[in-house]
């Protein structure tokens, strides 16, 4: 038995046969112009995630140091103008002679400056500054200033 095909079928058939070049530039176009805010939000959140990272690293260098000095005897910590201390410094003494002033450092990543100022503020209050910079283009900063109170 011989099928008979109907020719209005046929040109249905034809006309079905997929999608033209032009279709799939501009299916490829609209895809591209979609994934652009994508990617930009990808390389904004590197910066963000290392802005982050910076200044918590500042923030524990400069927590650092008013821990220790925080857990001095009171009598022992002395006046200090802003002096930088730098990986050299490790195991410093504030006082010399006095081993309860002793400052036990991290090590400083590359670019990072750490400072500390100490004044006494009366008789039984200390102030205790340390600030941390990095960064050239801009110079970041972080202050982390700190009363330490005598108790008897």
């Amino acid at each position: 038995m011989v099928k008979r095909i109907n020719a209005a079928k046929v040109i249905r058939m034809n006309k079905k046969r997929g999608m033209t070049l032009i279709e799939i530039v501009v299916s490829v176009l609209v895809l591209g112009l979609c994934l652009v805010p994508v990617f930009d939000l990808l390389r904004k959140s590197g910066t963000v995630t290392k802005a982050g990272q910076d200044e918590v690293i500042a923030s524990n260098l400069a927590a650092e140091i008013v821990d220790q000095i925080s857990c001095m005897p009171f009598k022992d910590i002395p006046d200090l103008a802003e002096r930088e201390f730098g990986n050299a410094d490790n195991e410093a003494l504030l006082m010399g002679g006095k081993i309860s002033t002793i400052l036990i450092l991290s090590d400083l990543p590359a670019g990072y400056k750490r400072f500390l100022k100490i004044e006494t503020i009366s008789s039984r209050l200390k102030k205790v500054s340390t600030k941390v910079k990095w960064g050239t283009n801009p110079v970041h900063e972080i202050k982390m200033p700190i009363l330490i109170e005598w108790k008897y």
